[in-house]
């Protein structure tokens, strides 16, 4: 695969040259496959420069996991303190059958009935 030229207009520090002119020709000068937007290409950067990027995306990926963990947190600390208060109205509503009166049995009285007459 050739190597693209630099089209930054930078100036290189290791060749003193502009880098158009010398990073297509540089060891140093390669691509890392980045992902966006679901998308999957070549950056072509320095050698010099990627640490510096790679950090800069690291630091991005780890700012977005941590808000994504703390909105997590607060998510089920929420439910967690709604189901508190479900198992508390739940144990008041049982409370309340516990100490209600139990059911009552009272005999019913029949009046004595006559035999049933043949015939």
């Amino acid at each position: 695969m050739a190597k693209p030229v630099n089209e930054s207009g930078n100036y290189c520090p290791l060749w003193r040259k502009a880098c158009g002119k010398v990073c297509h020709t540089c060891e140093l000068w390669h691509p890392l496959e980045v992902t966006e937007n679901g998308k999957v290409y070549l950056k072509w950067r320095c050698g010099f420069i990627w640490p510096t990027e790679i950090q800069a995306i690291s630091n991005h990926k780890i700012d977005g996991m941590g808000r994504a963990t703390e909105q997590m947190r607060n998510q089920l600390l929420a439910m967690r303190t709604s189901f508190a208060k479900l198992i508390g109205a739940v144990a008041g509503v049982r409370g309340m059958i516990d100490r209600a009166p139990g059911p009552t049995m009272a005999l019913i009285e029949v009046p004595d009935a006559e035999p049933p007459r043949e015939g």
